[in-house]
């Protein structure tokens, strides 16, 4: 191949494809990049500092000894717990027991200082992070867990796959259309430079926790003060355990005790509307990524990110969306932008001379908890129409809402503030390595 070529219209000799016959795998771009990389590496690969390797599972849902969780329980890691700072996320995940964790799963066990790797899934591939000390948990099929000689190893590691170039070169290799998937050896194989100081990204990364700290702090504040202003009050119950529910406020909905809890979303004030009554619910428009033609508005389904983008809309902007299946159902959404709703219930006032529909938005968002208290289902929870539409939202005088719309954006800025500056630090210092490893 020529050293100038086009990105997206170039030429592959016969000779070239023995291995792979993708036109995505041979763009210009992507071969001169690794190329750039493996001189630098001096042909030192990940296989070279990898002791094991070692793929989970996902236990079947009809396996009762997986996920009965009397006799101990253990985190199990999947893809969305990794991040591409280094560090596990750990504010929700999945157990399974300590039984098929120390049997079936045996292998696949992860233990401090292990560096996790993401191996398959939409989005950026490689992602790693490394176990914290202390931490004993299990992965599924879409991660791998590599052993090395030591923390510090896993830690250099992690930090160089999580770079920009590198995962480029992890993408490169990958296969599959719907689901990418990183195979064994070409993860194996990705070349490694030595000798990279990454003092300043991780005093970037030591920023980014503080900076997440006061962010946590302000939104503990925020969330305070729209609870006390939007919430409407609750009539008190017997506790978490024990309550009263009535039987007339049960016909027509689901019998989950969850639904009524604590803040039962039936709440009954004179200064409130249902939901239904003020707002219009619809549902999304079904549609997947095969069928869709990338664009510049953004598809919303039943995540908290959209998965893609398309070149139509069919929603307006400053809609709501909820998420309607999945993980995440019940997700609170509002949108200045027009977009394609999907897998979500689409909520918009009626009347915006009495109910903005920005300031319904924010009453959902102090519902957030309860709303995902509201799915049903195991597989493939999903949360419904019927499930939400007599939530009550508060009255008050447009004015008022207005002046609690502009309050709450005026501290939400302050957050993003924070929160841009820490991780713009973390950036540059991505890039200033980046650009070393391309020089």
């Amino acid at each position: 191949m020529s050293e100038i070529q086009n990105d997206f219209c170039f030429q592959v000799g016969v000779l070239d494809m023995s291995v792979r016959m993708d036109a995505e795998f041979f763009r210009p771009s992507f071969a001169h990049i690794e190329t750039i990389v493996s001189q630098k590496s001096r042909h030192r690969i990940l296989a070279d500092y990898v002791l094991s390797m070692n793929g989970g599972a996902t236990p079947r849902l009809s396996d009762c000894s997986a996920y009965d969780l009397t006799n101990g329980a253990v985190p199990f890691i999947r893809v969305q717990n990794l991040t591409k700072y280094g560090e596990l996320n750990l504010d929700s995940y999945k157990e399974i027991s300590r039984s098929i964790h120390e049997g079936a799963l045996a292998r696949s066990q992860v233990h401090g200082g292990d560096l996790l790797i993401k191996i398959t899934g939409v989005g950026r591939m490689a992602v790693s992070s490394v176990a914290p000390d202390g931490f004993e948990g299990n992965i599924n099929q879409h991660v791998v867990v590599v052993k090395t000689e030591s923390k510090e190893k896993a830690e250099y590691l992690c930090d160089y796959l999580n770079l920009d170039v590198i995962e480029t070169i992890a993408k490169r290799h990958s296969t599959g259309g719907v689901r990418p998937a990183l195979d064994y050896t070409s993860l194996r194989n990705i070349p490694i430079v030595e000798g990279i100081d990454f003092t300043r990204l991780r005093n970037s990364k030591k920023a980014i926790k503080v900076a997440e700290a006061r962010c946590l702090e302000l939104e503990a504040s925020l969330q305070a003060f729209l609870e006390e202003l939007l919430v409407v009050k609750n009539k008190k119950t017997n506790g978490d355990l024990y309550y009263v529910q009535s039987f007339y406020e049960m016909i027509g909905n689901s019998w989950t005790p969850n639904k009524f809890k604590r803040h039962g979303l039936k709440q009954k004030e004179t200064d409130s509307f249902s939901l239904t009554d003020i707002c219009s619910l619809t549902k999304g428009q079904s549609i997947t990524s095969k069928n869709v033609v990338k664009g510049d508005f953004e598809v919303i389904g039943g995540g908290k990110t959209s998965p893609y983008s398309s070149e139509t809309y069919n929603t307006e902007s400053g809609a709501i969306t909820i998420s309607a299946s999945g993980a995440y159902a019940g997700y609170v959404w509002f949108h200045d932008k027009p977009i394609f709703a999907s897998d979500c219930i689409v909520v918009r006032s009626k009347d915006e001379t009495s109910f903005l529909t920005r300031y319904v938005s924010e009453v959902l968002k102090v519902y957030q908890q309860q709303l995902y208290s509201l799915q049903r289902g195991a597989g493939q929870p999903h949360v419904y129409i019927s499930d939400i539409s007599n939530l009550q939202i508060p009255y008050m005088s447009l004015d008022r809402q207005k002046e609690i719309i502009e309050t709450v954006d005026q501290k939400r800025k302050v957050i993003k503030n924070i929160r841009d500056k820490a991780y713009l630090q973390y950036e540059e210092a991505c890039k200033e390595i980046n650009q070393y490893l391309l020089s």
